[in-house]
């Protein structure tokens, strides 16, 4: 198994919940009196959680066809979405299994690599960040198309949640916190820099020739754009 150190990105806390910024709760007005722009959210409210339902479903047959279990479900209670169990449980049930094959997870490039995990980064990518490490999962995957992950990808959002790292200065001074925004202003330009030694590991590791899996060659020549690249990284710190 991995070690502790290790980041797991198991499915678990990457439901599709990041559309949730997106809706938008109608008033509790009669319906006579409902605004078309009302009515119009209301619908793609309902739109919206039927096509996560849709992708939960498809995410658990993947769990459960590959020797996980499942007594959770996406919900909502009191206001609050996540995963709410659909049977009676007593202290020490197992809720959510997991096979450690299904995960996307970092590597630690000083420990030796025995009976690597399918989710783990490729080779090259193991001296940097943990987080750009997943991000290259991510990349790598996304590429794969109908991949085996496939079921797993299509269960994220399009696009991440907002982060502070992408406000404008006035939004930013809006929170009247200097080390808030000096905190959001570093993790813009560390993910910039990041996308440069990412990109240059990759060329390094293309000019060496040790790579020979089809769909690493294929990203490594054609590398992600620099808003790919973010957007992948936005997506890892969003799980």
């Amino acid at each position: 198994p991995p070690s502790t150190s290790q980041a797991i990105f198991g499915f678990m806390l990457c439901l599709p919940w990041a559309h949730g910024f997106e809706l938008m709760r109608s008033l509790a007005l009669p319906a006579a009196t409902l605004m078309p722009s009302t009515l119009a959210r209301d619908t793609e409210a309902r739109s919206l959680n039927e096509l996560e339902n849709t992708m939960s479903d498809e995410l658990e047959r993947w769990v459960l066809e590959e020797g996980g279990g499942s007594a959770v479900c996406v919900g909502e209670v009191g206001g609050v979405r996540g995963l709410v169990n659909t049977r009676s449980a007593q202290p020490g049930d197992v809720l959510l299994e997991v096979p450690l094959r299904l995960t996307l997870c970092n590597r630690d490039d000083r420990a030796p690599a025995v009976n690597p995990l399918p989710g783990e980064p490729p080779a090259w990518s193991v001296h940097l960040p943990w987080n750009v490490q997943l991000a290259v999962s991510v990349l790598l995957r996304r590429r794969a198309g109908d991949s085996c992950w496939a079921p797993f990808m299509r269960s994220w959002p399009e696009r991440a949640p907002p982060l502070p790292k992408n406000l404008e200065p006035q939004e930013l001074a809006q929170a009247q916190d200097v080390q808030f925004e000096v905190e959001a202003e570093t993790s813009f330009i560390w993910c910039e820099e990041q996308y440069w030694k990412t990109r240059q590991a990759a060329e390094e590791a293309l000019a060496s020739g040790d790579v020979h899996e089809a769909d690493e060659l294929a990203m490594m020549r054609d590398f992600p754009s620099p808003e790919a690249f973010r957007e992948a990284i936005e997506l890892v710190w969003s799980r």
